[in-house]
């Protein structure tokens, strides 16, 4: 069949770091985007641009910024406005997504290229990627778990844009046109993260592609996530997924993913940070991994009770199984702080502080100090 060049919505960042849509950009036959500022090359190996990646939609190719002149910004693939109504959204209205969350980011990863092939990051739960890119802008190799297929190609695609694949050399390539002497490296794994091998069927909410869960009674509530700015009504319904296997997605020991890849163990300056959004199964995903082996300097992950329990878990358990190791903050700068999640040791006190929170919130960690 012939091939038929698919038009992007341009995303262009204006002097206020909000991103604006302009002109279409076009995939040309020699493997370039054309945009209003030039063209810019493919990575040679990158067909991903002619893929039907959004169910015969067009995806939304961004510029964003990450208001940090030391870091490289990035492009990035979205879904279409009209399929998701929070991420996508959220980046497309604001520039960037969750700013505490890159803040984290920031204080997490060094921006010296020197030790980057050193310095490792997680990503479990990574949607289109935003916070992947931005860990790698920042001299990290990320590890990126997304199970949703769609997603992760979206994703993947992202990825080959601003040549970060671990495979790609990371010398300068004049034909991208941009530098990885800054960048470290990213590594999409397509699959679920659990506490044992296994398949599941993901269902997520039609409104936000990228919400995705295993668990049958999930109502995935849009309202109680703050959209910022995104319209408040949802739909009620769910929509499966429904991958050529039948509509089961593979579900990973996230341990099991590091020792394959080789990457370094007990050592908490090289295993700079683990983020950890699974809309309910933050818990399973944790025990996945051996904190002890692989002993993260930083880790994050969303904290939603309601979510928690749908997937059978106590959200009690969540937090002890964290604060075994971590001292944790409801704010980045914070950690630990007065009134913050830290204070409550006691599985009453923590049920106490729990039945307060209504929407989800995010948990920020340091490694506890050894004697």
């Amino acid at each position: 069949s012939s091939v038929v060049a698919i038009f992007f919505i341009v995303v262009i960042v204006n002097n206020t770091s909000k991103l604006k849509e302009s002109i279409s950009d076009v995939k040309t036959s020699s493997g370039e985007i054309r945009t209003k500022h030039g063209k810019k090359r493919l990575s040679p190996s990158s067909n991903c641009m002619e893929s039907k990646l959004v169910r015969n939609q067009k995806p939304i190719f961004a510029n964003s910024s990450l208001g940090d002149e030391s870091v490289q910004d990035f492009s990035i693939l979205l879904y279409p406005r009209s399929k998701d109504r929070y991420i996508s959204s959220t980046i497309l209205k604001n520039g960037s997504y969750e700013p505490e969350m890159a803040e984290f980011i920031s204080n997490a990863l060094t921006v010296d290229k020197k030790d980057a092939t050193e310095i490792w990051a997680v990503d479990i739960g990574s949607n289109v990627g935003f916070h992947s890119l931005h860990m790698a802008r920042r001299g990290a190799n990320v590890i990126s778990f997304e199970a949703a297929p769609d997603t992760a190609a979206l994703f993947k695609c992202s990825v080959e844009l601003n040549y970060l694949n671990s495979n790609d050399d990371p010398k300068n390539d004049s034909n991208s046109g941009t530098s990885r002497t800054n960048s470290g490296s990213i590594t999409v794994i397509q699959a679920g993260a659990s506490d044992v091998k296994a398949v599941g069927v993901m269902s997520r909410h039609p409104d936000s592609p990228g919400m995705t869960s295993f668990t049958s009674n999930s109502s995935f509530p849009l309202e109680a996530l703050k959209m910022n700015g995104a319209p408040q009504t949802a739909s009620e319904s769910k929509e499966e997924i429904e991958p050529e296997d039948g509509g089961k997605i593979q579900l990973v020991r996230v341990e099991d993913i590091l020792i394959e890849k080789g990457i370094p163990q007990m050592d908490s300056e090289r295993l700079r940070l683990l983020k950890v959004d699974v809309e309910g199964f933050e818990l399973r995903a944790f025990k996945g991994l051996n904190l002890e082996r692989y002993p993260f300097l930083y880790v994050t992950f969303e904290f939603f009770p309601k979510m928690l329990r749908d997937a059978g878990t106590d959200p009690v358990d969540l937090l002890m199984h964290i604060y075994a190791k971590y001292d944790c903050g409801l704010k980045p700068s914070k950690m630990p702080s007065r009134g913050s999640t830290l204070t409550q040791t006691k599985r009453e006190e923590m049920n106490e502080w729990i039945d307060g929170i209504k929407n989800h919130v995010n948990i920020y960690c340091r490694l506890k100090a050894t004697v």
